[in-house]
């Protein structure tokens, strides 16, 4: 290996003390394209050092520095997990407090609910057949209507 160039990503994160992540998010802003010879270490000093100059802070590689970029990442990460531990402390004081309904137990309130539902709506044609004889099918159609509008009612209720 040149040791002017560095060959890939992995190589500029390892000279420079930074994660891949760095050096990716570096080429997104602007850090000097490689070369047949690979990435160019001091332009990438330089540009790192410029990078630094323009926005106030210290180049994370160039002085032994944390990168801000992880250390936003870093502050990301801490919040996602305090929200993700505070719901989960929420959640476990609903159990303490009874106020959840265990999974299952809703599955199955469901499966009852949808056996009666279904029992019901098979047997509607035998509840009205003796009511359809010798009706025309718009009358048949009234039968029906209200039968199922009160099986629905009934349904909604449970």
């Amino acid at each position: 290996m040149n040791k002017r160039h560095l060959p890939n990503i992995q190589a500029v994160a390892d000279h420079f003390k930074v994660t891949h992540q760095a050096v990716t998010r570096w080429r997104q802003q602007g850090m000097p394209d490689k070369d047949a010879r690979g990435w160019s270490i001091a332009k990438t000093k330089k540009w790192l050092a410029e990078r630094s100059k323009k926005s106030g802070r210290v180049a994370g590689a160039a002085r032994g520095t944390t990168d801000n970029g992880l250390r936003d990442e870093l502050l990301r990460a801490q919040v996602l997990r305090a929200k993700a531990k505070a719901q989960r402390e929420e959640i476990q004081l609903k159990e303490e407090l009874g106020s959840l309904i265990p999974l299952t137990e809703v599955k199955e309130r469901d499966v009852r609910r949808i056996q009666v539902v279904k029992r019901e709506l098979l047997a509607v044609p035998r509840m009205v057949a003796h009511e359809l004889v010798g009706l025309n099918a718009k009358e048949i159609e009234v039968v029906l209507k209200k039968r199922v509008r009160e099986l629905l009612e009934r349904f909604s209720r449970m």
